[in-house]
Parts: C-alpha cells; structure tokens; sequence
C-alpha cells in the first residue's frame, strides 16, 4: 500500500500557514487595532485543532500494521524521537538568550530551571513552554506514546482497557466542559478528571481530534484496501464515477467540489454555522475536529481515485511544515521588531505591511527548513534509522 500521500503533505503546509496567520492577525490587533484577512482568523488556531487531526491520521495509517507488534517499537520511539526533538532543540536554543534577557513581557527567567528542564522535554506544565507553540508538541509525545505502547503491549488485554478508558475519559470530560471556560491550563473543575493537571493533560479534549484522525485513517486504510483488491480482481476502479455513472461529471470534479467546500467551512468564523453555540471551546474542537477529519477522507479518496495530484510548491510546504511551524512565531516577533522600529509602517497602508511580515516570516521559515532541519533530519535519520517511505 503506498503510504505516500501528497495531498497530505500539502495539508501540512495549508496547516502550518494558518498558524503563521493566526499569530500575524494578533501582532496586527496589537499594533493597528485591525484584524488581518478580514478576522478570519481571530478566533482561533484552527490551523492547530486540523494538526491534531492530521497528526492522528498520519501515525495510524502509516503504522496500523505495527500495531502488536513487538519488534517495531524502537523504529518507531526512534524516528519519532528524531524528527521532534532536535530540531525543536534548536530553535528552544535560539529563543533561549531572548528569555533569560527578559525581551518578552510575559516570559522572563525568574530562577525556576525546571521549568527550562521541561520545555526542553515537551514535558507538560502549567505554563506555556519556553517556546510557546511547544505546548501542541507535548500532545504530540504524548500520542507518540499511546501509539508506541500499543505498538508493543496490544496483545494485553490491560493496555486495551487503559486506552479504552482514555477514549471515554476525554469524551466524558468534553462533554462537562460545554458552556465551561478553559484555556492552555484545560482545568474547568467541572469533573473529578479536573482536580489535578496530568489528570486534565492525560484526558484532554484534545484527544478528540487525535482520535478523529485515527478513525480517518482506519477508514482510508479499508477504502484503500479494497480497491487494491478490486484492481488485484481486474476491476479498473481508478476510473470509476462518483454519484453520475453515465461520465457526465468525473468523480474528480465531485471530490474537488467537496474538498474545497470543507476548506471553506475551515476557515470561515464557525458563529455563521453554530450560532450561540460557537464561544464553547469545546464545540468548536468538536466542529473544527469533524471537519479536518471530513476534509482528510474526502481529499484521500480524491487523490487515490481520480489520481490528482497538488502542485509541488504546496508539497514543499508540507515539508517545510515542521519548520514553518517551530520558527514562525520567533521570526514573526522579530520581523515585525524591524519593520515598526524602521517606522515603515507609517508609509505604507496596515494590510501591505501586514502581508509583508507575513510572508518575510514564511520565508524566513522556509530557509530554516532547506539550511538547518533538513540537512539535520537527513543526517540523523541516515545515522539512526533504515530508510523508509513514509507520509
């Protein structure tokens, strides 16, 4: 089964950019009391809540066979460790001089190296990482872990249940949590699973959109599978017609009807659709997490039918991904620096100069990609681990 989506790696970098606009329409609030892009995207991060999701398909569908089996967890712990970790280090390392010189009003060292200690690990805290968007990467280890144990210990009917009752655990606490304030700390105090932080991480309303993701993937997985079985049995269904069996409308046309319809629904401000209902946080980690998952299947069978294919300048954009996501919120705060104390704002209008640091930023993130994690990934992943295709 070819497990090289590029429809997956161009949602990566469609991900990745949302973030990078998210954190620009804040710097725009802050410094011209306007939102960018019209304030799509003032409410949230969905670009984080569609990495969840995305992060869940992608683990599962690229090791569901490894599931049980023993022998496959260190690959596993390995690559994973290699691909987060370094160069997560890096940039930390970066940032590092900036937080012990106290730049940042809402971080400064105040003789508390634990808390270093910890970001450094992605260990969860209270407080946001040294590096801020690190707390979506304590998530992530954390999937990495549910996955790798079920890699090694499925067989034992203890783990089954154990992950079982993460499942229901997060289901039941989202479900106390509506019309509940959160935020970074996830604590309502709405269920005993509230009374203590690792309780709240370890059944956070996050695990919903990872979930999501893995049952996407199952999906796809099955849907992959039996087509291969057909083709196997001389059935041609890579020419198969969505809906229309008379050809009059190519099932390609209908999924790119339905992928770019999801696309809009994604980033369009969720009170058009859910009225009242959109200031829960958890509604909308339900409606963001649905979503993603929807546009996955319906993107996947796209590519994997029809055969379309996204253009490679959107394919290096997931590549650069990683490194888009780790380093923008640093190079955002630095180009944004330049450009106010250059006073080039007062030339030209709030929206160019918005777009330039914008864009300044992606770039910047895309020559860390291609200079620093890519020769460093290469590197480590030729040094620790076989080669091997993935997403």
């Amino acid at each position: 089964m070819n497990k090289n989506l590029l429809i997956i790696q161009f949602f990566r970098g469609f991900a990745a950019i949302l973030v990078v606009i998210h954190h620009a329409t804040l710097i725009s609030q802050e410094k011209f009391g306007k939102s960018f892009i019209s304030d799509i995207f003032s409410t949230g991060g969905v670009g984080v809540d569609f990495f969840f999701v995305l992060s869940g398909f992608i683990l599962l569908f690229v090791h569901i066979k490894d599931i049980g089996k023993k022998e496959k967890s260190k690959s596993f712990f390995v690559k994973r460790f290699i691909r987060v970790y370094p160069i997560y280090w890096v940039v930390t390392l970066l940032c590092l001089p900036f937080f012990f010189l106290s730049v940042s009003d809402s971080k400064s060292f105040d003789g508390d190296y634990l808390y270093i200690i910890k970001s450094f690990l992605l260990f969860p805290q209270e407080k946001l990482p040294l590096l801020s968007v690190g707390w979506t990467l304590t998530h992530e280890i954390y999937f990495y872990l549910l996955l790798g144990i079920c890699i090694y210990f499925w067989k034992s009917k203890l783990v089954r249940i154990i992950v079982f009752t993460i499942v229901i655990g997060s289901f039941y606490k989202a479900f106390f949590d509506f019309n509940s304030h959160w935020d970074y700390k996830y604590r309502t105090y709405q269920t005993f699973l509230d009374s203590n932080f690792y309780l709240s991480f370890l059944f956070s309303r996050f695990n919903i959109e990872f979930f999501l993701g893995c049952i996407s993937a199952l999906f796809i997985y099955l849907f992959i599978s039996q087509k291969e079985t057909l083709n196997n049995g001389k059935s041609n269904l890579s020419k198969s017609y969505f809906i229309f069996k008379n050809n009059f409308v190519p099932d390609k046309f209908i999924y790119l009807f339905f992928t770019i319809t999801l696309l809009i629904l994604l980033v369009t401000k969720p009170n058009v659709f859910l009225g009242p209902y959109y200031k829960d946080k958890v509604v909308l980690v339900i409606w963001y997490g649905l979503l993603s998952s929807f546009l996955i299947i319906i993107s996947v069978m796209m590519e994997s039918l029809s055969q379309y294919k996204p253009k490679k300048n959107f394919v290096f954009l997931g590549d650069a991904s990683y490194s888009i996501y780790l380093i923008h919120y640093p190079a955002l705060f630095v180009v944004s620096k330049i450009i106010f104390l250059t006073k080039i704002q007062n030339t030209f209008s709030y929206i160019s100069v918005m777009y330039s640091i914008t864009v300044l930023t992606i770039f910047i993130s895309c020559l860390f990609y291609l200079f620093v994690e890519k020769p460093l990934w290469s590197f480590l992943k030729e040094r620790f681990s076989k080669p091997e295709k993935s997403v």
